[in-house]
């Protein structure tokens, strides 16, 4: 047993009956009843964590001057690490895709073969613009939140010699992205939620805006619904069928400041800094209503090496 010092909740993620929150760690917690969320496990790494992402048994977290970190969570209840590898700077983000994750480390997006846990490899790397803060994989391309440099786009077909195609400077500061069809949807922070035609990745094109008033963290899609996690603001629900013309649902003003979201059947889980997480019932999206809203315990706690 060791000791994890529980810092402000910064990630989410959700898989099945569990949500994977990075604060300065790994804390799990079992969703089966949304209302009643507990902490089931927590994990301590030794850098300071800022992004997770789950794939399969695996939970592979951002650990900023520790790299990348890489936790079974096979059982959920007990997970422990299983690799590392340093990347040499502070890993900001972190996506998987088959047999590679891609880390953000500063300005630099790495590339990892994961295809061996217990032994992850650096396989490339490619120097950008501005700081990695977000990822998605789709297909062979990698769409980057790449801080005051916009979004950019990173052929991955070749994974030993990833090449930037495409660029697009946006007004703020983007720290968040999702890809749905042929649009990229950026939490641009203080200039809202950007919609990017990526049809093209190569005259990448801006054709929609909603303006969060606050600044938008991270953004999730499901169908034709977005959920911006803004800050102070806290989660704005919005119609996104005409990417041109977004419309917003409904707004639900959380008591901290909502930083990273996550939808799963029919509940928003949202992590809302020191406040700890949030859940709101989406059941009626234009009535949502917070079902809970436990504060962060800033405390040292036990947790599992």
């Amino acid at each position: 047993m060791g000791k994890v010092d529980v810092g402000p909740a910064r990630k989410i993620k959700t898989n099945g009956n569990y949500a994977y929150i990075v604060n300065s760690g790994l804390s799990i917690f079992d969703i089966s009843n949304p209302k009643i969320p507990f902490e089931s496990a927590a994990i301590s790494t030794p850098g300071d964590a800022q992004d997770v992402f789950i794939s399969n048994k695996f939970a592979y977290i951002a650990d900023g001057t520790n790299g990348l970190v890489i936790v079974d969570i096979s059982n959920p209840k007990d997970p422990f690490t299983v690799g590392k590898l340093d990347v040499s700077g502070n890993a900001l983000s972190v996506y998987s895709q088959g047999r590679y994750a891609y880390v953000g480390a500063g300005i630099r997006l790495i590339v990892t073969d994961v295809s061996n846990p217990q032994e992850p490899k650096k396989v490339s790397e490619i120097a950008l613009s501005g700081a990695v803060k977000g990822l998605y994989a789709q297909d062979r391309y990698v769409y980057v939140a790449c801080d005051d440099a916009g979004l950019v786009v990173i052929d991955m077909m070749d994974a030993s010699n990833p090449k930037q195609v495409g660029t697009i400077d946006t007004a703020g500061r983007a720290l968040a992205v999702k890809v749905a069809g042929k649009y990229a949807y950026v939490a641009d922070e203080g200039n809202g939620l950007l919609v990017i035609d990526i049809s093209n990745p190569q005259n990448l094109s801006q054709v929609g805006r909603f303006d969060t008033v606050s600044k938008a963290y991270d953004v999730y899609l499901e169908g034709s619904t977005a959920y911006v996690a803004s800050g102070d603001r806290g989660l704005y629900i919005l119609d996104i069928s005409n990417p041109s013309n977004i419309t917003r649902i409904s707004l639900v003003d959380t008591p901290g400041n909502a930083l990273s979201v996550c939808v799963q059947n029919k509940y928003v889980y949202i992590t809302d800094e020191t406040n700890g997480i949030v859940v709101v019932d989406i059941s009626k999206p234009m009535q949502p209503k917070i079902v809970h809203d436990s504060p962060w315990i800033n405390e040292i706690r036990f947790a599992t090496f």
